[in-house]
């Protein structure tokens, strides 16, 4: 199946879970890969990949490792699990887990997290739950990734009452405080269908 084809499809089959109605435009790719790109050459990393879609980023993330690093990928949807497996099939250093991230417990650490989740889709305790895991998976000078598309959070403010509204407000002062306490940097890149915030996090 076309990698596009698939990825529109689980769109149309489940917008808030997938994010938006396109992948990612390599500009965004390129500043969400930035940090992984100064590495230092001459030890081995270990990067996680949360949420790989069809894996336009994963090739990008592959591109940037020597054969001794190890590339984690975790992604809940079997069909993008099975399509990215079939991918790279042939990448000796990468391996991945069809589950949750919040189930998932490896026995060591991150240098680099880069995670494209819908966090705009996600409940505020569920959004909270899963950076408290990212810092527990990264190590103490571990970079997060994370993306974001702009103006969403306040357009659907504009638009919604009571209830829904509140938990709007819950989420966006959950991402607010993660962001003042660990914000490297942050870039906006507007080459993307939807134009995005990126974000490079340190968690400790």
């Amino acid at each position: 199946m076309n990698p596009y084809l698939l990825f529109f499809s689980h769109f149309l089959k489940n917008p808030k879970a997938v994010g938006a109605a396109a992948p990612l435009s390599q500009a965004v790719i390129d500043q969400i890969v930035k940090h992984l790109k100064k590495r230092i050459r001459l030890q081995s990393i270990r990067v996680l990949e949360v949420g790989a879609g069809i894996g336009n980023v994963t090739k990008s993330i592959l591109h940037l490792l020597l054969p001794q690093d190890q590339l984690d990928i975790v992604e809940i949807n079997p069909d993008y699990c099975d399509f990215i497996n079939k991918r790279f099939s042939a990448q000796a250093n990468l391996s991945i887990h069809c589950l949750s991230i919040t189930d998932w417990q490896p026995a060591e650490s991150y240098d680099f997290i880069v995670s494209t989740l819908p966090f705009n889709s996600f409940e505020p305790a569920f959004v909270e739950s899963i950076f408290n895991h990212y810092k527990k998976l990264l190590k103490p000078n571990g970079i997060l990734t994370y993306v974001e598309y702009m103006g969403l959070q306040d357009i659907h403010l504009a638009f919604s009452k009571g209830e829904k509204k509140k938990i709007i407000h819950q989420r966006k002062h959950v991402l607010e405080n993660i962001q003042n306490r660990c914000l490297i940097e942050k870039k906006q890149i507007y080459t993307n269908f939807l134009p995005c915030n990126i974000y490079h996090l340190s968690m400790h």
